[in-house]
């Protein structure tokens, strides 16, 4: 098997991390928050997209919900456009569903920048009276794409580590792997899905909620 389809295998395991006050207490039901906006790429950008899917589950947990998906965004884009504080200041959701890194690009010497770049994400979060961040790190790529997996991979280990080690007071961040949660579902070209796997997808991600 080629080594770099392995790589979100090797994640796997790592599941999800809680940062929390009272982590000890355990995760809070989605189903308590009232408002919840998932914000994401061009796997959030229509109803039946892995965002489409989430904000669904959301509005079956009996809460106001909003998509906010852009095609080609990652964390840096949104921090360096006005449509991250317009929406959060426009819907004030106290929960933050985030799917966000499969477009961040990352090298070695950018990860001390990529980890500021989180915290003010997280910040204007806080800011605008999120709760609790639930945070879906990026998917995988494979075949044409294949050579992408290494930037991803290191982009999900900096969102772990960082999301596990640092957080903004008073603000519950979950991070939850995604690579692993896509290892096995075929895309159509290599990074994207068709419906039958980003439905899958988001039925795998809902029960990491459950």
């Amino acid at each position: 098997m080629n080594p770099i389809i392995l790589l979100p295998l090797a994640l796997a395991g790592i599941g999800l991390y809680l940062l929390r006050p009272d982590a000890a207490a355990g995760p809070r039901p989605v189903s308590s928050f009232s408002r919840g906006m998932v914000v994401g790429d061009s796997h959030s950008e229509a109803s039946w997209t892995f965002g489409g899917r989430m904000g669904e589950f959301l509005q079956g947990r009996g809460l106001q919900a909003k998509v906010v998906g852009n095609r080609g965004w990652g964390v840096g884009r949104y921090l360096g456009s006005p449509v991250l504080d317009r929406e959060l200041g426009g819907f004030r959701p106290d929960l933050l569903v985030v799917a966000l890194g499969a477009n961040d690009q990352v090298a070695p010497h950018q990860v001390d920048d990529y980890r500021n770049r989180l915290r003010r994400f997280l910040e204007k979060a806080k800011a605008a009276g999120v709760q609790e961040v639930i945070w879906f790190g990026p998917s995988k790529s494979e075949g044409a794409q294949a050579h992408r997996m290494p930037t991803r991979v290191r982009v999900a280990e900096t969102q772990r580590d960082f999301f596990r080690s640092h957080g903004v007071p008073g603000l519950t961040v979950r991070w939850i792997d995604t690579l692993g949660m896509t290892a096995d579902l075929a895309t159509r070209d290599g990074v994207h899905y068709r419906q039958p796997e980003y439905l899958e997808w988001s039925r795998r991600a809902q029960r990491s909620l459950t």
